[in-house]
């Protein structure tokens, strides 16, 4: 059986928990697990505050065994994590790796910049665009379903690359 590290928690579409493993180095960094906000379906695109269960979950990662990683399902959350690491007086990425969904456009500028999953919205909405123009006026029944897919791109910056030690 494979070893594994720590687990985060995930918050669930109405504020349940459930821990998340990945094995020993799968995912970013050898991310330990992913982490959603917590806070109930009102909650997403929202960093999460001080009173969130990410939040807190995050600020009490200074208890052993910690993981060293967090993939949190957007960029808002993933900054909330960051947020309570730092105030935890842990170092990311050196102690806990943080990455987040939609690459926001400032996450290059902040403290410690922001891994990030891009999930190609500009390319996304550009092709919605094209079909909708393209049925737009047509009498004709709609086209039979297909599938576009617009591949995710890894944006990696500081909150994940560690440097070896020594």
């Amino acid at each position: 059986m494979p070893a594994h590290r720590p687990s985060a928690r995930a918050g669930g579409e109405h504020g349940g928990r459930a821990p998340v493993r990945l094995p020993a180095g799968a995912g970013p960094a050898g991310a330990g697990g992913a982490a959603g906000t917590g806070d109930g379906p009102g909650a997403v695109g929202r960093p999460p505050g001080r009173g969130s269960r990410l939040y807190r979950d995050t600020a009490t990662a200074g208890a052993v065994p910690r993981p060293d990683g967090l993939f949190c399902y957007n960029d808002p959350s993933a900054l909330g994590a960051m947020r309570a690491v730092l105030e935890a007086g842990l170092r990311v990425p050196d102690d806990i790796a943080i990455i987040g969904c939609g690459n926001l456009s400032y996450a290059d500028f902040l403290r410690v910049p922001l891994s990030s999953v891009d999930q190609g919205a500009e390319a996304i909405g550009r092709r919605v665009a094209e079909l909708a123009t393209s049925l737009a006026g047509t009498k004709n029944a709609a086209p039979p379903p297909h599938v576009d897919l617009v591949p995710p791109r890894l944006v990696a910056r500081a909150s994940t690359i560690r440097f070896p030690k020594g």
